[in-house]
């Protein structure tokens, strides 16, 4: 039995312009009556995670690990269960520790073939039965990869992927006989937007995803999609003024009742929090069944002392096509 009741928990902050860590000790978290506590194996980092460094922050909100203890209404782990788990946004307690607070609803059974490392539109349980086109910018990151293969699933195609990088990566996850295609951003605005529309001939498009979030990509999808009915989901901050409808995507939704813009859902309705709920078993279901993929990744050097460096590698845009965890028991300091 685990009797230890100190951990060791990294914040970080921005300082100058740079992504400053600290390393301190603190007592481990007790869960409430719907968490688990996970004793960490690796965490994911996002770029969200310098962009919201504030000051003394832990931002590690994708975690892999085995459960520790449970609140008194969990029914659906126990202590030793390998999970894998979304914790609260800017709440206590995050991954960037030994333990971390997660909700039950947001943590799912991890199987053993899956490594800690790994990790209106139609829905895949009703599949398209015809063509609808999908512009992802941003193809090579973590969220596009991961909104790939759910369009895959639902099938949707084309998928016009838009990528600089990683596009020989991106190329390989894609369905060229449906008509998927690359589009290389780094040739600039104005041709981005040539080959777009080149590959969609006369078909319209009407969605969007900008996991990118800046100037270049707005001016792109705005150009592309369907002014007034067409839709552009970004994960950030909107960079357009444009004709299209851009609806912001905030992770921290589905954790509460509200869309992240302050705007609760009506009364007797289902919400982002549930949505959010049935997606994370899917993917559970999607990882034991194998038609789910983690994204390439790469393991930080020397655990969460190394994580300040990889953040500020992330922010100096140097990481392209794969994804940074943190591996704990690789901290030297612990």
């Amino acid at each position: 039995m685990d009797l230890v009741s100190a951990m060791k928990e990294l914040t970080i902050s921005t300082t100058e312009g740079k992504v400053t860590q600290s390393l301190d000790s603190v007592s481990i978290p007790t869960p409430k009556a719907n968490e688990v506590v996970i004793k960490v194996a690796v965490v994911g980092l996002n770029p969200k995670d310098w962009k919201f460094a504030g000051d003394r922050s832990n931002q590690g909100d994708d975690i892999a690990g085995y459960i520790h203890s449970v609140g008194e209404d969990v029914r659906n782990f126990k202590p030793g269960d390998r999970v894998c788990a979304y914790h609260d946004m800017l709440e206590k307690y995050g991954g960037y520790a030994q333990y971390a607070i997660a909700e039950e609803g947001f943590t799912f059974h991890l199987p053993e073939k899956v490594s800690f490392e790994e990790l209106d539109l139609p829905y895949p349980w009703r599949p398209a039965r015809e063509d609808i086109p999908l512009i992802i910018y941003g193809a090579g990151t973590t969220v596009a990869t991961y909104a790939i293969q759910f369009a895959k699933l639902a099938n949707i195609h084309p998928i016009i992927a838009v990528a600089g990088k990683s596009a020989a990566a991106v190329e390989k996850a894609l369905d060229a006989e449906k008509g998927d295609k690359v589009i290389d951003y780094r040739e600039g605005v104005d041709a981005t937007i040539k080959n777009i529309k080149e590959v969609l001939g006369e078909k319209k498009c009407y969605w969007a995803l900008d996991t990118v979030c800046e100037d270049d990509s707005a001016k792109v999808i705005d150009a592309v999609v369907v002014p007034k009915t067409g839709m552009a989901s970004v994960v950030g901050p909107v960079k357009s003024k444009g004709p299209v409808t851009w609806k912001p995507i905030f992770v921290k939704s589905v954790h509460t009742d509200a869309n992240g813009l302050g705007e609760n859902k009506p009364l007797g309705t289902i919400g982002y929090r549930e949505f959010g709920i049935a997606f994370f078993q899917l993917i559970g279901r999607g990882l034991a069944a194998g038609w789910f993929k983690g994204h390439q990744h790469k393991i930080v050097p020397k655990g969460l002392d190394g994580l300040a460096d990889a953040l500020n590698e992330m922010k100096e845009g140097k990481v392209s096509g794969f994804r940074y965890v943190v591996r704990i028991e690789d901290t030297p300091s612990l």
